[in-house]
């Protein structure tokens, strides 16, 4: 999840500001309590880190580096919604983390949703993580449109409330009612049955 060249105790300030960030607040964890998690000296962390908030902005950059490796390539849902059912191949867009990096960007998302209303840079990692899928999403229901396999609707409608549903729901990562996998999936997919309409 990080670059394997960054010295092993700058990775493990990061686990550590990830966990300790989405468990008790940003504003809440000082790097004294970031030094006793890793157990080095207070001091030592500034030769990794000049601020708290430079901690904080390589998290929310690893995470997004690291949603870019993993979702699917456009193109081949593009060429999925030539053939497959078309919520079915909306569905293509979505995608789980690997077990071995779940947890961390969801608590890096966590960490994003607990300050979008106060902090701009918490906005403008979620904003930039939402509309990317947003975009994608509006993409391909213009293909199924454009191929007949969907009867045409207010797409713009659409992709407000969708854009909605997806910020509410990274919202709620910094509450105790997180979405599992399952409450997400089955939203976006009752989502896509409520606007869209198979042709034939």
């Amino acid at each position: 999840m990080f670059d394997e060249s960054l010295n092993p105790t700058k990775v493990n300030l990061y686990i550590a500001a990830a966990k300790l960030f989405a468990d008790r607040g940003y504003d809440n964890v000082g790097m004294r309590d970031l030094a006793n998690a890793v157990g080095i000296k207070v001091q030592s962390i500034y030769s990794h880190f000049k601020t708290k908030s430079e901690i904080r902005y390589g998290l929310f950059e690893a995470y997004t580096k690291q949603q870019y490796k993993i979702m699917p390539d456009i193109d081949d849902i593009l060429k999925a919604a030539e053939t497959e059912p078309p919520v079915e191949a909306l569905m293509l867009l979505h995608y789980h983390y690997p077990e071995d990096i779940a947890p961390i960007m969801s608590q890096i998302l966590a960490i994003g949703a607990m300050g979008i209303s106060t902090d701009p840079d918490c906005w403008r990692f979620v904003e930039e993580n939402t509309i990317l899928t947003s975009k994608r999403v509006i993409q391909v229901i213009e293909r199924l449109i454009e191929l007949g396999r969907i009867e045409p609707f207010d797409v713009k409608a659409f992709s407000t409330i969708f854009l909605h549903y997806k910020v509410s729901s990274t919202v709620l990562h910094a509450t105790p009612m997180k979405f599992n996998t399952d409450d997400w999936y089955g939203g976006i997919r009752f989502l896509y049955d409520a606007f869209i309409k198979p042709i034939g």
